[in-house]
Order: C-alpha cells, then sequence, then structure tokens
C-alpha cells in the first residue's frame, strides 16, 4: 500500500495517438515508422491533458501535424444502461470448441 492508495487497484491508461500527432524528436530511431511516443498515464483524464500539452507541431519534427491542434475534451459521462454489444459468435466461442 501507498499512502491511502492500494497499487493493485492502479489501473494504467494507455494511448498510442495517430502518426503526426506527437513529435518523435528525441527517440531512437529503430523502424521509421514505428517510433511512435504514447502516452501511460493513471486514468483517461490524465491522458487527455497530457495528449493536449504534447500535441502540436514540432519544427524540429517534420513529420508532425501543421496545422495547430484543437484542445482535448473528453464526453461527459453516458448513460450505458440501455446500450446493446454485440459479439458474433465465432469470434467468442472459437476458444471453446
Amino acid at each position: 500500500e501507498y499512502g491511502n492508495t492500494d497499487l493493485r487497484k492502479i489501473k494504467p491508461v494507455g494511448f498510442k495517438p495517430s502518426y503526426g500527432l506527437l513529435s518523435r524528436h528525441g527517440l531512437i530511431s529503430l523502424v521509421n515508422l514505428m517510433d511512435l511516443p504514447g502516452i501511460l498515464t493513471r486514468c483517461v483524464d490524465d491522458a487527455a491533458v497530457v495528449l493536449g500539452v504534447l500535441a502540436g507541431h514540432d519544427p524540429k519534427d517534420s513529420t508532425t501535424v501543421q496545422d495547430p491542434v484543437k484542445p482535448f475534451i473528453l464526453p461527459s459521462l453516458t448513460d450505458v444502461n440501455k446500450r446493446c454489444i454485440g459479439i458474433p459468435k465465432n469470434i467468442l466461442y472459437q476458444n471453446y470448441q
């Protein structure tokens, strides 16, 4: 336990943005098109904040977007009680047959 937080309950959020949204300047190039920075945070709200800070044009990286990036605002919580999710049977049961 760390302070009042049980570390087993922390579920990290990983986000891989689209190519060109974040600068690749400073990354070690292994495979040019696969070297993409990602974001790892404790919650989705934090990921949106970090993305808002990092996204946009970087003069040191010609592959970043040239247009100004709009702020990332998460939609408010949506009631999911009446939502229906469909899963094809061949995907759901392929490991059980």
